[in-house]
């Protein structure tokens, strides 16, 4: 079936004006995502681009997001290593283009109103401005592990041991305290489980 026009021109911004930049750094575009992985360290960064459930065809609303990935760290989340496979949802640090703008959450429009060399431009030039310098940021997996010091993660829990295995046991437990401070009741014991770990020595 052939696509619209619409559907066309989010494929050519993807394809044409956002991959030159990352396929300079190494990343492998594969559907709507750029992956780059380091097999050595274990980590990896990626770039995604979601459509909005609520637009069609003719009318596409789409974000990008970011991720930050380390295969320890998805390990402890959820008892799996994706390796050079992983995605966006299974990263330590989780980030979208508008929170990296300091703004509110960035949403683009692809319609028939839409002025289709204006908005190029302003993808580009919020990709160049905010997401590139993020992910640059991240060049060894030591990298990862001071980002996760000072970045909020979806998944605290793995932060705290991530943190604690890797010479940061004064950060993770200080984490640990904040995360009690507002969990509820099962919240609760789930850390005070953590903390048992971690006083015995276990780590994980």
């Amino acid at each position: 079936m052939n696509k619209t026009e619409q559907e066309q021109q989010y494929d050519y911004l993807m394809s044409k004006i956002i991959a030159p930049y990352l396929k300079d750094l190494d990343y492998k575009k594969k559907g709507n995502n750029f992956r780059f992985y380091d097999t050595n360290g274990e980590f990896g960064k990626i770039v995604n681009f979601q459509k909005s459930m609520w637009g069609n065809k003719y009318s596409i609303s789409f974000t990008v997001n970011v991720g930050i990935y380390l295969a320890e760290f998805e390990y402890y989340h959820r008892k799996k290593n994706s390796g050079e496979k992983f995605t966006e949802p299974a990263c330590a640090v989780r980030r979208r283009i508008g929170r990296l703008k300091n703004d509110r959450d960035t949403w683009y429009n692809i319609n028939e109103e839409t002025n289709i060399a204006q908005l190029q431009q302003t993808v580009e030039g919020d990709f160049v401005k905010y997401v590139l310098p993020y992910l640059n940021k991240i060049k060894t997996r030591e990298d990862v592990i001071n980002l996760l010091c000072i970045e909020s993660s979806y998944y605290p829990i793995a932060r705290i041991k991530t943190l604690y295995n890797n010479g940061k046991q004064q950060i993770a437990l200080n984490l640990l305290g904040d995360e009690y401070r507002t969990a509820t009741d099962v919240g609760k014991q789930l850390l005070d489980d953590l903390k048992q770990q971690l006083n015995d020595g276990k780590g994980i």
